[in-house]
């Protein structure tokens, strides 16, 4: 089997009304089962087609949505033979993985959007010393934009197409080990044992008439991002699980044996 390049993808959504938060399309395949005893939907192929397939992650907040574009993580897995691939939903946590093996390696990867945090963070590892090696960039949608790279940072601006509010999407990369590098309009990695990569996104909206605007965008994502930095992925993704865990586990129902027996 091999990696379709649609499986490469991320797509990010941002809000554009008060919500203002994140939410991502983890591509899929088009066939699944459900593990209903560990509350997970896992599938063995990746997705052929983002829009029809995909496992949804989102921070809990509703709006009206707009696609910002997409994050193209590009590994170069897609040009070789994989094995042993799952893709899963975890709705007992709300955290999204990807696990194959390539070239004797087993790389896995998790993605999660918190809303304590507000940010979007993706986490990609492998089980070999300085095996990761990637560039990320981003593919928008919106004419007005425009990329600032900085150290481990990405930053893109621009403006909505339609309404023409301000956005902000910022990039952040933390990395086990290896080096960042930045390009024109890219990061890269090289030779690390685990990469994460953190996500804000945001539009200059504020729930203030008139205008319903006047916020700094890229002030708070930098802020988002700087404080997600700050703490690291393992405390995200706890903070992520109580807080998604408040609401999931709310309720439970239980139906004896006996009773479905009568």
């Amino acid at each position: 089997m091999r990696l379709d390049k649609e499986a490469e993808l991320l797509k990010i959504i941002a809000a554009l009304s008060a919500s203002n938060r994140l939410g991502a399309y983890v591509p899929v395949s088009a066939h699944g089962d459900m593990r209903s005893a560990n509350e997970r939907l896992w599938f063995r192929q990746p997705a052929r087609y983002w829009n029809s397939q995909v496992l949804h992650l989102g921070n809990g907040h509703l709006g009206a949505f707009s696609s910002f574009g997409k994050l193209l993580l590009e590994t170069g897995h897609d040009s070789a033979p994989t094995r042993d691939y799952l893709r899963e939903l975890d709705f007992a946590t709300g955290i999204g993985a990807v696990e194959y093996s390539v070239g004797g390696v087993r790389y896995k990867r998790e993605y999660l959007c918190s809303n304590p945090h507000r940010v979007l963070a993706i986490r990609i590892a492998g089980d070999r010393e300085g095996s990761i090696r990637l560039k990320t960039r981003w593919s928008l949608l919106h004419s007005d934009q425009c990329a600032e790279v900085n150290g481990d940072t990405l930053q893109v601006t621009g403006a909505v197409n339609g309404n023409r509010r301000r956005f902000s999407i910022t990039t952040h990369i933390l990395v086990e080990k290896g080096t960042v590098t930045a390009l024109a309009d890219s990061l890269e990695v090289d030779s690390a044992n685990a990469v994460v990569i953190l996500i804000a996104a945001v539009t200059e909206y504020r729930a203030h008439a008139p205008s319903y605007g006047g916020a700094d965008p890229v002030a708070i994502t930098r802020a988002q991002c700087d404080t997600a930095a700050a703490i690291g992925f393992d405390e995200l993704r706890s903070a992520h699980i109580s807080d998604y865990q408040s609401l999931y586990r709310r309720v439970s129902l239980s139906v004896s044996r006996a009773i479905l027996a009568e």
